[in-house]
Order: C-alpha cells, then sequence, then structure tokens
C-alpha cells in the first residue's frame, strides 16, 4: 500500500507542478477567440454597424451561421414566424444576443473540446449552458444587463476544459497516466483563475473577469462582487435543476449568496418558476 500510495504521489507530482507552472507564469495556452466571432464581437460595439454587416459577416463562417439560424428558430427565441436569414436572425435576436451566441458557439465547438474527455465535457457544457440560462434570469429579476450576465454564467467554470487540455497534454509528454479524480481536483482549484484569464484574452469586460475569477470567492470579488453574486447563485441553480432532474436536490434557497442578492423566499420562488424557460434556453445552445 505504501509503494502505491508513493508511486501515487510522484505521478500526481509530475502533472501538477507543470501545471502550477503555467498557470503562475501565465504560459497555460489559451485558445483563441475565432476571427468571425471576434469580428461581430467588435462590430456590436460600433455604433455605425448595422443587422446587415452582421449577417454579411456571418455569411463568412457557415457554422457559426447554421447555429444562429437554430437558435433564432428555438422555443427560447420564440418568432412569430421560421426565420429564414441571417439578416432576419440578427434584427429578431438584437445585437446583443448575437454576440452572446458567437461566444456560446466559440466554448462549445473550440473550448469544450479535449480527446479522450468528451462525456465529461459534454456534462459541463449542459451544466454551463443551465448556468448562463439561470444567470440571465436573475439579471432580469435585477433589472441588470440579461446577456453580460448570461456570458458570465456560461464562461464561470470555462476554466476546467483550459485545465484539462493543459493536463492531457503534460500527462502525454511526460508518460504519466492522468488519474480522473486529480483532473477533477485540480479543475476545481485552478478554473476561477484560469477562467478570468481566458475571459480577457477574449476582450470581454474586467467586471466579468472578476465574477468568473471570483464565483466561489464572492466575499473577495470588492468591485465586481454583483456580478460574482449572480454568478455564484447561477451555478447553484444548474447544479439544482441537474440533480432535482434525477430526484437528488432541494432548491439552494438557504445558501449565504442569496442573501447577499437581497433575495426574499418568494423571490426565489419566482425564479424558480421560470425553469422551463431556462431549460429550453440551455437545450437551445446544446
Amino acid at each position: 500500500m505504501d509503494l502505491f500510495r508513493s508511486k501515487s504521489s510522484s505521478a500526481a507530482s509530475e502533472l501538477k507542478e507543470p501545471l502550477t507552472q503555467r498557470i503562475e507564469r501565465g504560459e497555460l495556452e489559451l485558445p483563441v477567440l475565432p476571427a468571425t466571432a471576434a469580428a461581430i464581437m467588435a462590430a456590436c460595439e460600433d455604433l455605425d454597424c448595422n443587422a446587415r454587416d452582421l449577417a454579411v459577416m456571418l455569411e463568412r463562417d457557415p457554422s457559426l451561421a447554421g447555429n444562429v439560424l437554430r437558435v433564432a428558430n428555438s422555443v427560447a427565441y420564440a418568432p412569430v414566424e421560421p426565420v429564414v436569414s441571417l439578416h432576419h436572425a440578427v434584427t429578431h435576436l438584437g445585437f446583443n444576443a448575437l454576440c452572446s451566441i458567437a461566444v456560446s458557439v466559440s466554448l462549445q465547438g473550440k473550448v469544450f473540446r479535449v480527446d479522450g474527455h468528451e462525456a465529461l465535457l459534454e456534462r459541463l457544457w449542459q451544466h454551463s449552458a443551465l448556468a448562463g440560462a439561470w444567470a440571465r434570469e436573475i439579471a432580469r429579476y435585477h433589472r441588470r444587463d440579461v446577456e453580460s450576465a448570461f456570458l458570465c454564467g456560461l464562461m464561470h467554470d470555462v476554466g476546467k476544459p483550459v485545465i484539462l487540455l493543459a493536463l492531457s497534454e503534460i500527462a502525454s509528454s511526460s508518460g504519466v497516466a492522468l488519474a480522473d479524480e486529480l483532473a477533477l481536483e485540480w479543475m476545481d482549484e485552478f478554473h476561477g483563475v484560469v477562467g478570468a484569464r481566458l475571459v480577457t484574452e477574449w476582450g470581454l469586460p474586467d467586471w466579468m473577469a472578476g465574477a468568473v475569477r471570483f464565483h466561489h470567492e464572492t466575499e473577495a470579488a470588492g468591485d465586481d462582487a454583483d456580478g460574482a453574486r449572480m454568478t455564484r447563485f447561477a451555478d447553484l441553480l444548474a447544479h439544482w435543476t441537474l440533480a432535482s432532474s434525477m430526484g437528488e436536490a432541494d432548491a439552494p434557497r438557504s445558501d449565504p449568496v442569496v442573501a447577499a442578492l437581497g433575495l426574499r423566499s418568494e423571490d426565489v420562488d419566482e425564479l424558480l418558476a421560470r425553469r422551463e424557460e431556462v431549460e429550453q434556453m440551455s437545450e437551445a445552445l446544446s
């Protein structure tokens, strides 16, 4: 048993030390935001941009265009009639929602993909999509920008697949097996820091990086505390949604973040009543 523990400890050290060094030195490889998504985000900030301009950009990326049309026609966005053109999709969704969808598609296709870990990342994406949808509802209740809150919820765990990819590369190059329990432990430990760096790298606002960084430590978030609290509650509600679908959980009413957000019991009830809409939004992103 002691020999087994020694070997396990050695293997863990061979993996964790290089990972920690990459994170501390800022050498962890971060996925690049695809060009079309980056162009759309920049265009949405341009006061001279119009729906036709954005439709032309989408035409250059058939995969993104297809996803935008699919989401625009989903139950979550409830079109009165089928959305059949990109111009119609842009006007139906609105610029801010289009940016959110572009980031979502980029995350699912480029970040939440690590060979050999498909099942884990599929579950993680499902959780992230639910968190994004819940954050949207929380922000709507607090009269905050719903699309920014959505991105915070969607990206709150984005550091996890980045860390998993780095660990897979380190394990492969060193010839050490990567145990699932160790990968999950280190993903939990470092995902806030790594996720915040990716948010910044993708050109999103500093307060969003703060919300992602401190969603497990909301008391340390400083000026970003409101965003961190909304993101934290969205995270809890996403966990509850998945667990309660199997009859395994009660709603997170007593967590300190509920009081910190100024939510009363009846407020939480009103939010929970939006579960069907939240699940529809999550499914639209999957």
